[in-house]
């Protein structure tokens, strides 16, 4: 199994999801949907994969680490598994503080209907469980530059264009820009575009056995799933 064709990035946009491969891009409210569509082999997804039931992830401090500043500041603290079930943010806040001391963000809390979501697919579906991966759009464009992170953000001219020309040199110079003409504007932002192609660049990486795991020794949830980012 090494077909890039196979490969697909995920990130979250504001219909649902959006989707890239070396072949198109498409946009689903429902993720098992996408995938059930595009039949992949490998999907890396910017979404947290792992859920700790206490304390912080060691992937995201070991991310943090690889970005430095200010990128870092883009790997949020990841909510714990307890905080799935808050059903607004001061509940889900409080679930979290209550195994682990820390309240959560209101853009954690945000990310809680995705997680869930994730998590739903990878822990009912084995099929999937051992397809789908998790990934950061930053450490992967920071891997896709030669190892160094971009420190101007993906919100200014500068940051979307020395992303962009990531995406060219990698994927060719058309691949952006038909992406960004097949998908409404009101369906995905420029950046969730990007972000995934920065996570087709990882899971075709996975197809390849070149990636990278963070931590190198992942330790894994009360559900059995890896608590890793790759890339």
């Amino acid at each position: 199994m090494n077909n890039r064709s196979s490969c697909i990035g995920i990130d979250g946009c504001p219909v649902g999801w959006v989707a890239v491969s070396r072949t198109g891009a498409w946009v689903d409210k429902s993720l098992e949907a996408l995938l059930a569509m595009l039949a992949p082999d490998i999907v890396a997804v910017d979404m947290p994969i792992g859920l700790a039931d206490s304390s912080a992830r060691a992937c995201d401090r070991a991310a943090r680490r690889l970005l430095g500043r200010p990128r870092g500041s883009s790997v949020f603290p990841t909510p714990t598994r307890a905080a799935l079930a808050g059903r607004s943010h001061t509940e889900a806040s409080d679930l979290n503080a209550g195994v682990s001391g820390k309240r959560i963000s209101a853009q954690a809390y945000n990310l809680l209907p995705k997680i869930r979501e994730v998590d739903t697919l990878v822990t009912t579906s084995s099929h999937w469980r051992e397809r789908v991966f998790e990934t950061h759009p930053e450490v992967c464009f920071a891997q896709m530059n030669n190892g160094a992170a971009i420190i101007e953000s993906k919100k200014t001219g500068c940051g979307r264009a020395k992303r962009q020309g990531l995406i060219a040199a990698l994927f060719g110079a058309t691949a952006y820009p038909g992406a960004r003409t097949a998908l409404r504007r009101r369906d995905a932002a420029d950046d969730d575009i990007a972000d995934a192609f920065a996570c087709l660049f990882t899971a075709e990486r996975i197809i390849c056995h070149e990636h990278v795991t963070l931590p190198g020794s992942p330790e894994f949830d009360s559900c059995e799933l890896p608590m890793r980012i790759v890339y």
